[in-house]
This record gives structure tokens, C-alpha cells and sequence, in this order.
């Protein structure tokens, strides 16, 4: 009996550190990628939509690379956002849709991330809440026009071919869910001038 005690200990012993370590690669990774978006976007250019004059078009951020800074201020939160939208990325904040526009382009912006790091709270955001997207080139500022749920393999939400300016933000959902979510919340923006 005591061995088998034992052998249950030690067995809790091994998941605890298991389950320790992997919290803290992931916060570790976060915080790494977080500095360095606070240090791309330190001295953004004067204005906004200088893609081509400062060359930094899509081409120029690779998979994995960190390329901005998401703001949610309600939330007071600040994640870096990523090129790329696997789980390599996610593991190091919020991953921006590969084809989506960037901020400052016509067209949809995607960003993905999870509901229980970087998204944790996403859906206390209210209509008009204010996101701020800060980029190399510029500050873009857009405010909650509304949500839905979605199912996990609903692809229409995102759409590479829009013509008017939108921020997209996905997360899995019912946020308190544990394993797989079977669903998505997504949320619109809108660009805006106003700051809430």
C-alpha cells in the first residue's frame, strides 16, 4: 500500500512539473515577444498608411516574426501580435491571418489568438470598446462594432477580398470550456478617430 502511495506521489510529482514547465515556456515565450513588440513600435513614423514609403509590405514579415502591438486598454491588456496563425505562433501572443490586410491596408485584418492567454476576457469587451492596433508604421485605432458565435470550421469570417477597413478578432469559444472548443467568438471593429 505505501508503494503504491509512493508511486501515485511521484507520478503527481512528474504532471505538476510537466504542467509547470509548460506554463512557463508559454508565459516565458509571451513575454519575450511582448518586449519586442514594445520596442518595434517605440517611434512609429509620423503618419499612418506609409506601407510602401517605409517598405515594410506584407513581403517583409515572415511567419513567426513579431510585427505589432495590440492594445485593448478596458481590458489593460498589451499583446504582441505575430505573423502567422499555427501554434507556434499562438504560443507567442496574438497571430495576424497570413493574406489578411495590415493595419493601414483596405481590407479585413485577422487576428487569432487564445482564449485563456492573450484573449482571456475578450468577451467583456462592450460595443464601441476601444482596440489599438500600433505598428512599425503607425498607430490604428478601431472600436467594437459587434460579435458572433461561430462554429470552429466556419472559414466565411474571414475574407481576404474586403474592400472597407475591418479588424477581425477570433477566439475559441465557450471561453470556460475545457479541451477543444466546438465554437468561435469572433469580433468586428471598426477604424475610428475617436478615443473612448
Amino acid at each position: 500500500m505505501k508503494m503504491l502511495a509512493l508511486l501515485a506521489f511521484a507520478v503527481g510529482i512528474i504532471f505538476f512539473a510537466i504542467g509547470g514547465w509548460q506554463w512557463y515556456s508559454l508565459h516565458h515565450s509571451e513575454r519575450v515577444a511582448l518586449a519586442k513588440a514594445k520596442d518595434l513600435v517605440k517611434i512609429p513614423v509620423k503618419k499612418t498608411n506609409e506601407l510602401k514609403e517605409k517598405n515594410l509590405e506584407k513581403k517583409d514579415f515572415n511567419k513567426g516574426d513579431v510585427i505589432g502591438l495590440l492594445e485593448i486598454p478596458s481590458l489593460k491588456k498589451e499583446i504582441p501580435i505575430i505573423e502567422g496563425t499555427d501554434l507556434p505562433q499562438l504560443k507567442k501572443g496574438a497571430g495576424h491571418y497570413i493574406g489578411s490586410a495590415l493595419p493601414g491596408e483596405h481590407g479585413q485584418v485577422f487576428i487569432a489568438g487564445h482564449r485563456d492567454t492573450v484573449f482571456r476576457g475578450l468577451g467583456n469587451l462592450k460595443k464601441g470598446g476601444l482596440i489599438i492596433i500600433r505598428m512599425p508604421y503607425g498607430t490604428f485605432k478601431y472600436k467594437m462594432v459587434g460579435s458572433k458565435i461561430v462554429k470552429s470550421d466556419d472559414r466565411s469570417i474571414i475574407n481576404l477580398h474586403a474592400q472597407n477597413d475591418t479588424l477581425v478578432l477570433a477566439t475559441c469559444y465557450p471561453f470556460l470550456f475545457v479541451g477543444h472548443a466546438p465554437d468561435r467568438y469572433i469580433l468586428y471593429a471598426e477604424p475610428t478617430t475617436s478615443i473612448n
